[in-house]
């Protein structure tokens, strides 16, 4: 029995319709894997068949190529379609069509000989195929090597080369879950009507994971998933990609669990949406580099500068401390080179037909694309809220003091330069103890300049001071600066904080601060303030980094931790809480 492909099946026999596409511009396309599809689940036994008989063309209403049909039919490794007879019928007179037909196949190599070795047979009249035979196993190989082995993206080479990488990451994840084979299926079934993209898909077929590798993408996985439910009040992740119809927003949500209620997707496809859709709240953005090519920016004729790497430097000026996981399916350093200046946080290269390897590789690819988003959350969740945190208490005594202000946001740039892990091929990160000591230090000397914020200065005609609070603050004396005699030849002068009998002849800082906050009614943050003077402070080694240095009490030396520094941030936001309180109180 042989089986008909048709666009309107008529008649006897066993007929199944060619399937086709949305209509363009006034024509149907032929969508030739779906066809085979629509064979392999008609027919309930293929091995039952004599071979199938396709036309050779359709007329003017459809986008139809017998050639592509063949082709298809010969990828067929898993429905068994590969192993029956083609014929191709052409119209009783068209001797024409005929030559021309031939013509095509002479020209991609395929001579008459070569034609019947791969089991195609053409015909002159509408008759039921006689003297045919099964195609060869080793001709047909050779044919799909040389005629899929490259590509042929009809549609558009971005758009197709873009469902490689969702075919890809399910092909992997699916190792794991076999749920994830629902989504792999349904972008097979757009991607395989490219025959290069259907051929290479086929060498993963038979690869198998070794068990270190699937336990390794499993710990991955749930270090991930742990990750996004660490922080209070969910993630909020943004995902910029003009290809999200293409499997893309399938990915996402299966990398990021979006079923669990702890993550919210915003999602993007273009510049302007992405735009809209950035806020401050926003956890992480996922970024595709070239989110349209024809919308790349040409500097000069050598050098375009992507649509994506705009974006990133205009998300990077709205809010700094947002991160940035960039992807795309291109290494190439025109493309690399500006996201690196714009300070990155992750960069990941998506799985692209034009590198596919196996499925092992696809795999390290995937686990490199999981940790790598952990890493970057894990320490955003470390750092972001001193960035920011330090960045507001400028802002807020910027508004009645500018000099001060200022002061504040230079040491919080200084400390933002100091914690951005921005993604680099050719560096290796800071020692965690070498940032975290520079960062306690830079956060710690902040509350010299909330003193100084907080009190006016009295300067007395023998060289003396008085540093008093602000009047909204009580308007109490903090420090004098008083003159004791002389010293070698020039005025001696001593300082005292006010309610001590303690004279000393540097400023009093630590006991300064204490007596501010006990003024401010957070006596509790005073005896927190000086602990960390006396603990961490003067216990951080004199050679940054190094943990057996000398400290400046010449005892052992620490390393400050998250909690020191968020300890001292603490003061200093209760600090400017205080003053403001106040403020409007008195307002």
């Amino acid at each position: 029995m042989w089986v008909y492909l048709e666009i309107a099946p008529d008649g006897p026999g066993l007929r199944v319709e060619l399937v086709k596409g949305d209509r363009k511009v006034g024509r149907y396309p032929i969508l030739y894997d779906a066809t085979c599809r629509a064979v392999a689940e008609t027919v309930p036994d293929v091995d039952a068949l004599e071979g199938v008989v396709i036309p050779d063309s359709l007329g003017g209403g459809y986008n139809f190529d017998a050639s592509l049909l063949i082709l298809q039919l010969r990828l067929e490794t898993t429905s068994g379609l590969q192993k029956l007879p083609i014929k191709v019928r052409f119209d009783e007179d068209d001797g024409d069509r005929y030559d021309s037909f031939c013509k095509q196949f002479n020209q991609s190599g395929v001579d008459e000989e070569r034609r019947a070795a791969i089991g195609v047979f053409l015909a002159h009249r509408l008759v039921e195929p006689t003297q045919t035979c099964p195609p060869r196993t080793a001709a047909v190989q050779r044919y799909i090597d040389q005629v899929a082995g490259r590509p042929w993206f009809p549609q558009g080479r971005h758009n197709q080369a873009n469902r490689w990488g969702p075919y890809v990451f399910f092909r992997v994840v699916e190792q794991l879950d076999s749920a994830c084979s629902a989504a792999r299926e349904s972008i097979e079934r757009r991607m395989f009507e490219e025959p290069y993209l259907k051929r290479l898909a086929d060498n993963f077929q038979a690869e198998a994971l070794s068990k270190k590798l699937r336990d390794e993408l499993r710990s991955e996985q749930l270090w991930l998933r742990d990750s996004l439910r660490a922080k209070d009040g969910g993630r909020k992740i943004l995902v910029v990609e003009d290809q999200l119809d293409e499997g893309w927003d399938e990915v996402y949500k299966a990398l990021f669990d979006s079923s669990d209620a702890h993550v919210s997707m915003v999602w993007a496809t273009t510049v302007d949406e992405a735009r809209a859709s950035f806020a401050k709240d926003i956890d992480l953005v996922v970024l595709d580099v070239r989110l349209d090519p024809k919308d790349d920016v040409s500097v000069t004729p050598e050098e375009v500068v992507p649509t994506g790497v705009l974006l990133a430097k205009e998300l990077r000026n709205a809010c700094s401390t947002v991160p940035i996981l960039a992807g795309t399916a291109s290494n190439k350093t025109w493309i690399m080179e500006p996201l690196l200046k714009e300070g990155i946080q992750g960069y990941w290269v998506k799985e692209s037909p034009e590198q596919a390897g196996s499925l092992t590789h696809a795999t390290r690819n995937v686990i490199d694309l999981y940790k790598m988003t952990r890493e970057i959350l894990k320490w955003s969740d470390r750092t972001r809220p001193w960035i920011e945190g330090l960045y507001a208490i400028a802002n807020e005594v910027a508004e009645t003091d500018v000099r001060q202000g200022n002061i504040l946001e230079d040491k919080a740039h200084s400390l933002h330069a100091l914690l951005h892990r921005a993604f680099s091929p050719f560096s290796r990160e800071l020692d965690d103890g070498l940032q975290l000591n520079v960062a306690f230090l830079i956060v710690f000397s902040c509350m010299n300049d909330l003193r100084a914020w907080c009190c006016r200065v009295e300067e007395k005609e023998d060289g003396g001071k008085d540093w008093i609070t602000a009047e909204e603050i009580g308007g109490d004396m903090l420090v004098t600066k008083r003159r004791r005699g002389s010293h070698k030849g020039g005025p001696k002068f001593v300082y005292k904080v006010e309610g001590s009998d303690k004279e000393s002849e540097a400023f009093p800082d630590t006991e300064a601060s204490k007596m501010l906050l006990i003024k401010l009614g957070c006596a509790t943050k005073g005896t927190v303030f000086r602990k960390l003077k006396n603990e961490v402070r003067n216990a951080i080694p004199l050679t940054h980094g190094v943990s057996d240095a000398e400290t400046v009490l010449g005892g052992p030396g620490r390393t400050a931790t998250d909690d020191d520094i968020a300890d001292m941030l603490g003061i200093l936001q209760t600090v400017v809480e205080k003053r403001r309180s106040v403020t409007r109180g008195s307002g």
